[in-house]
C-alpha cells in the first residue's frame, strides 16, 4: 500500500507509467522530451503515452465537473461520486 501511495512500482514499465502520470499532473503537462524518451525506454509506445495523457485529462476534467456539481446531484447538494483529489 505504501508503494502505491508513493507512486512506486516493482516493474520498470509500470513505474514509467506512474512517473509519467505524476509529471503530467504535477507539471501540468509540461513534460520534456527526456521524460518521453524515458517512457519509451521502459517499453511504452506512443499510443500508450497518448492513452495515459488522455486518461489523466479525463480524470482532471471529471474532477472539475464534480467539484462544481455538474455531474449529477444526490439532492443534498453533493456531487455524484467521489472526487479524485482532495479539496485544497
Amino acid at each position: 500500500m505504501s508503494q502505491a501511495r508513493a507512486a512506486k512500482a516493482v516493474d520498470a514499465k509500470t513505474q514509467s507509467i506512474l512517473s509519467l502520470v505524476e509529471r503530467v499532473v504535477i507539471q501540468r503537462s509540461d513534460v520534456s522530451l527526456a521524460d518521453l524518451d524515458e517512457a519509451k525506454r521502459a517499453g511504452l509506445n506512443e499510443a500508450e503515452v497518448a492513452e495515459i495523457v488522455a486518461n489523466v485529462a479525463l480524470a482532471v476534467f471529471a474532477n472539475y465537473f464534480a467539484r462544481i456539481k455538474l455531474l449529477g446531484s444526490s439532492g443534498s447538494g453533493e456531487a455524484a461520486g467521489e472526487t479524485i483529489a482532495p479539496s485544497s
